[in-house]
């Protein structure tokens, strides 16, 4: 009893949000040396990236390297993932053909409402070596 309370203390404390210029991902501990990296992001590759850069800032702050056990992606956004591709891809053509400030500019933020900002949760285990 006594011991599930430390480890579930423990396992609390080293929740930890990694933030600032790096990673914007979420770390938390699973017990016996793993971690899990948590990142939501527009693109499944930003999401990954971001999981893994905060698997790797965890680990350089115990001057150890993130080793990659498992990694997943997964689409959760609240419109069909290929509309959300779509509505990407106008943001994109919109922010090469306007100007900022312009009337064009200021429609990018009604496709930004579309398509909504964090499509993409990516999780990865890890441990520091």
């Amino acid at each position: 009893m006594k011991s599930n309370l430390i480890k579930s203390i423990l396992i609390t404390l080293s929740a930890i949000t990694v933030s600032g210029c790096g990673s914007t991902a979420t770390v938390y501990g699973q017990g016996k040396g793993k971690f899990i990296a948590k990142s939501r992001k527009e693109t499944k590759s930003a999401a990954l990236n971001d999981a893994i850069a905060g698997a790797n800032e965890t680990c350089e702050k115990r001057a150890k390297i993130a080793t990659i056990i498992k990694e997943a992606v997964k689409y959760d956004g609240e419109i069909s993932e290929d509309a959300h591709k779509m509505a990407n891809k106008a943001k994109d053509l919109i922010d090469i053909l306007s100007k900022p400030g312009t009337k064009s500019a200021k429609k990018r933020g009604a496709v930004d409402a579309i398509a909504g900002d964090n499509g993409y949760i990516a999780k990865v285990l890890f441990t520091c070596d």
